[in-house]
């Protein structure tokens, strides 16, 4: 497994503090142009690129997560796509990330809506769904734009 490159890696190597690689990093500015140059110049050589977990923790946001998916139990292709999307809720759990998963009953359409309209009910960070119904499913997501 390849070392993770840190801040402090770059700031080193770029012969600069972690703050200004931390600024440059979320562009809050107070930064020289070459000095900015130089660092991005170094994360572009060791392949920087963010933690997205170690994010998460230092913000401390709780994303929910919503799936919309036929029921595996009613048609087998399904059964993988939810065993995937378990394994992820138990691999982000602690993370602050919570997943409700949504099913509707294979081959129809109004339930994919009917199920859809519960999931817009509430507030959820992202949805991951199976957009089976072209009509039903654009209908879906034009509603989901904020």
């Amino acid at each position: 497994m390849a070392k993770r490159v840190r801040i402090k890696d770059i700031a080193e190597k770029a012969g600069v503090s972690k703050g200004t690689v931390d600024r440059v990093i979320h562009n809050r500015g107070n930064v020289a142009p070459e000095v900015r140059e130089r660092v991005q110049a170094v994360m572009d050589e060791l392949k920087y690129r963010p933690n997205i977990i170690a994010s998460t923790l230092a913000s401390n946001k709780k994303w929910k997560i919503a799936t919309l998916l036929p029921d595996p139990s009613e048609d087998w292709f399904w059964a993988q796509p939810q065993q995937g999307i378990e394994q992820a809720i138990a691999a982000v759990g602690d993370y602050g990330m919570t997943v409700d998963v949504y099913h509707f009953p294979d081959k129809n359409a109004a339930a994919f809506a009917k199920t859809g309209a519960q999931i817009l009910k509430k507030k959820y960070d992202a949805i991951l769904l199976a957009p089976l119904y072209f009509k039903e499913a654009h209908h879906f997501l034009n509603q989901c734009v904020l």
